[in-house]
């Protein structure tokens, strides 16, 4: 048994020792916050909370739909039509949000898993990143295609099932189906790693679960955003695991549940369809018919999700300069005056035909302008109060960010780019999404702070510009494998290089950031100095060779000045 195996088998035990006093999370009944307004909705078969669009929620259509997404908010009201481009659409079941391929990106599975007769050799779930939405959106609902929708082949080891039920795990990245059997659902895994497009990834059973009760028929699943509880419903009940984060998922799933709250036939037509909101603070559910009530189950119990500070939303007010010409070195700095630039409502751009601010292009559609500026002011009272920033960015084509006056961020875009330079590529695949990045929050000061972007199209003839951002504070940060999900599993995770002496292998390690500040700068230096010729115990030993000496020394000297998120 190695390292890795030994910590996973470390936190397997423990997780199977969660104490059974605590108490149980606890949620109020449904309320109806709106009616689903949009008449193409007709047999809502899945729901889930988008993880970066606030207040989004996505459903589809049973089986004889077509092949699409809605975007819909808690009131019901469409925000959206999403196509999948050469899909098809046997029997979408249900749908989730999760890891995928690309870092910081998050993901639709759409799940073309049902299988009434338990007759077809394979099922298939199609992937997507997750698009930019707006709230905006109601009343002028967008339609538009996802963006590199790919389509995952997926046979069970045993044989075909029917199944409705489908959620993705995100610590681990491993897809989950629940099946629909009577009395019963057996829980089949396809691990992260196995989830491309082209040969069919084998589903395994994990654990089995008896739903004695009538009619006990699993219709969805969901897992919240931080991977702590599953929930399971059908058309007579719901019920929810909790999950140490850091035990493997089968265990959890293999203990008892508890009952939550739903609502059932008859006051509440066939229920297909449940799903937690972006956090994991409460869920929602739909059920199948026109102008279905949407209904929300507000957490009771105070064991819920650390909800962050949001200093920038989506469709913020900025401050722009799309002029073509250059604005002065400091415009990055809080100082500067951006007065005589345009002020408008994200989103910005041209050329996609959502935006909510319309940038200059110049005017020759053969050589626009290469670079756009802006700039957001936001307030902080009491900086020192968050150990974690997270920085959502959607950009098309690449951008630089600009923290107080301080460069955070690349996308896309060489590092030693300048007002005309253009943007590396134009990323067709993610130019519709959000990517998260974590920024150090020891940037942030008490008072004014600027968020300042440069936006850099492709090409001269670069047909269009998208931008928005989000900025997301935190007063814990336990998110040391940086998933984008703060938990306590980093450790579990197999990292071996614990340079900061933090007592934890993770990627918080950031090279020669010894002192874990978020710099690299005098702290690291003295670190390195205390622990001159020492085995690196506790810190200070960045190349991990055993010895703090002139190699370490070197390090922190390298990168001086380096902002280690």
């Amino acid at each position: 048994m190695d390292d890795h195996d030994l910590r996973l088998a470390v936190f397997a035990l423990l997780g199977s020792m969660v104490s059974t006093t605590q108490a149980a999370p606890s949620f109020a009944g449904g309320s109806n916050g709106g009616n689903v307004d949009s008449a193409l909705i007709t047999e809502a078969s899945g729901l889930i909370g988008s993880r970066v669009n606030p207040g989004v929620l996505w459903t589809h259509n049973d089986s004889g739909g077509q092949p699409r997404v809605f975007g819909l908010n808690p009131a019901g009201q469409l925000l959206g039509i999403w196509t999948l481009p050469g899909a098809t659409a046997v029997d979408y079941e249900d749908l989730a949000v999760g890891p995928g391929p690309e870092r910081g990106v998050s993901y639709l599975y759409v799940g073309d898993i049902g299988d009434n007769n338990a007759v077809r050799p394979s099922i298939t779930v199609w992937r997507a990143p997750e698009p930019h939405v707006l709230g905006g959106f109601a009343g002028n609902p967008v339609t538009r295609a996802l963006r590199a929708a790919e389509a995952l082949t997926l046979t069970y080891e045993d044989g075909a099932h029917d199944a409705e039920s489908l959620f993705v795990d995100p610590i681990t990245g491993d897809l989950w189906i629940a099946t629909k059997e009577s009395g019963a659902s057996t829980f089949y895994r396809a691990a992260a790693a196995d989830l491309a497009p082209g040969a069919p990834i084998t589903l395994t059973a994990e654990v089995s679960v008896s739903l004695p009760i009538f009619f006990q028929l699993a219709t969805a699943a969901d897992i919240s955003a931080q991977g702590n509880e599953v929930l399971l419903r059908g058309y007579t009940f719901a019920r929810l695991w909790e999950r140490d984060p850091c035990e493997p998922l089968a265990n959890a799933l293999a203990r008892p549940s508890q009952s939550t709250p739903f609502v059932s036939l008859p006051a509440k037509p066939q229920g297909e369809a449940m799903g937690f909101d972006r956090f994991g603070q409460d869920y929602y559910s739909l059920s199948e018919g026109s102008n279905q009530p949407v209904y929300r189950f507000a957490r009771t119990s105070t064991d819920g999700p650390e909800l962050p500070t949001q200093f920038i939303g989506p469709g913020a007010l900025w401050a722009w300069l799309d002029t073509g010409t250059p604005p002065a070195a400091e415009w990055t700095s809080v100082a500067f005056d951006d007065a005589a630039w345009s002020n408008g409502p994200a989103p910005f751009g041209y050329g996609d035909g959502d935006e909510a601010s319309v940038v200059d292009d110049g005017g020759n559609a053969a050589a626009r302008h290469p670079s756009t500026w802006f700039r957001h002011a936001f307030t902080v009272t009491d900086p020192g109060a968050y150990e974690r920033l997270t920085l959502l960015a959607h950009v098309d084509d690449g951008a630089r960010f600009h923290l107080n006056g301080r460069p955070i961020l690349g996308l896309n875009l060489d590092a030693a780019a300048g007002p005309d330079t253009y943007a590396e590529s134009e990323r067709e695949a993610l130019e519709d999404t959000w990517i998260a990045r974590r920024v150090s929050p020891h940037l942030l000061a008490a008072g004014e702070n600027v968020l300042a972007v440069e936006v850099h199209i492709a090409a001269p003839d670069s047909p269009d510009l998208s931008f928005d951002a989000q900025l997301l504070a935190f007063e814990v940060d336990t998110d040391c494998n940086d998933n984008g999900v703060p938990d306590a599993c980093d450790i579990a995770t197999g990292f071996s290089a614990d340079v900061n002496g933090d007592g934890r292998p993770d990627e918080c390690e950031c090279g020669a950031d010894v002192s874990m500040d978020g710099f690299v700068d005098f702290a690291d230096l003295n670190i390195v100095l205390a622990r001159w010729e020492s085995d690196g115990t506790g810190g200070g030993d960045t190349n991990m060779d055993g010895a703090v000496n002139f190699d370490d020394l070197n390090a922190v000297l390298d990168q001086w000045g380096r902002i280690c998120p």
